[in-house]
């Protein structure tokens, strides 16, 4: 898979038309590509020739993919689209997006999700980090559900959240709380008679589970499975009881060592394998 460089010129033609999108950043994984935030109509794939330095990419006529591999170096991309053609100086480099994450056990839920959209990573000296084995804040994980929900966020912009402490949750989180919310899939907890939404607090395990229990259609399936199943299903909440059996029941929760550990902390990588079982539903 190959991706624009940033500040490069790209040029399609089709149906009669030619349009250019300046400093477009695109990955050819779907028929959408995102330019300064905003998402590019769809199209209509093109009869259009590709070569990365003048070989020929091998396209997926279901997909429409393009595939091409130059090696762990800069190259070129040229398009050509009947008598138009464009040349744009590309680097093609490892598959695995994260430096942290090679050889771990969630490793390909994270590249998976990682090329969806879902979740992110930060950079530092040039380099991506997941973090896979750190905790992941009540925000942190709404905005990476709200992701992979792939829910439009403007829609919910004006949603007021009753929350005590919604003045804590962090800038680029607040409009994903709100759709959380609206949705009804975020609905806080009380504490000395207080509504809140604890924010920047770590999210445990059976917290996670029952806040993507919510995506899912009702079930009736009985909790006591949870007993049979983990020898600490004693510490499962009881609020969380029913949520954690259907999470089972649909194959996105195993546990441990015939443990839940449903107070523990959530890892980004439990994270993110819960978000990929929900994807095969």
């Amino acid at each position: 898979e190959t991706s624009a460089a940033e500040g490069a010129e790209v040029s399609t033609a089709g149906s009669g038309r030619t349009n250019t999108q300046k400093a477009l950043t695109a990955k050819y994984y779907s028929p959408e590509a995102m330019s300064n935030d905003e998402i590019l109509p769809q199209y209509t794939p093109l009869n259009m020739m590709l070569k990365v330095n003048g070989t020929g990419c091998i396209k997926d006529d279901e997909t429409h993919v393009y595939h091409a591999y130059v090696g762990e170096k800069p190259g070129t991309l040229t398009v050509t689209y009947g008598e138009t053609s464009c040349t744009l100086p590309v680097t093609v480099g490892s598959s695995q997006p994260f430096d942290d994450t090679k050889g771990h056990w969630a490793e390909s839920y994270i590249t998976e999700l990682y090329y969806a959209g879902t979740l992110q990573g930060s950079e530092k000296n040039g380099k991506l980090y997941y973090r896979p084995d750190a905790s992941m804040t009540r925000q942190e994980f709404i905005v990476a559900m709200m992701r992979y929900l792939g829910t439009d966020l403007s829609a919910y912009a004006s949603v007021q959240l009753p929350f005590d402490d919604s003045g804590s949750i962090a800038s680029w989180a607040k409009s994903a709380m709100q759709a959380a919310y609206q949705l009804g899939y975020l609905t806080g907890s009380k504490t000395n008679g207080k509504l809140l939404a604890k924010p920047g607090s770590t999210i445990s395990r059976q917290e996670a589970m029952v806040i993507l229990s919510r995506t899912l259609p009702e079930s009736t399936v009985s909790a006591d499975d949870l007993e049979k199943r983990f020898s600490d299903a004693d510490k499962v909440a009881k609020w969380a009881r029913a949520p954690l059996a259907q999470m089972l029941q649909a194959g996105i929760i195993s546990g441990s060592n015939g443990k839940l550990n449903p107070t523990g902390k959530v890892t980004r990588a439990q994270v993110a394998k819960m978000l990929y079982q929900l994807q095969q539903q």
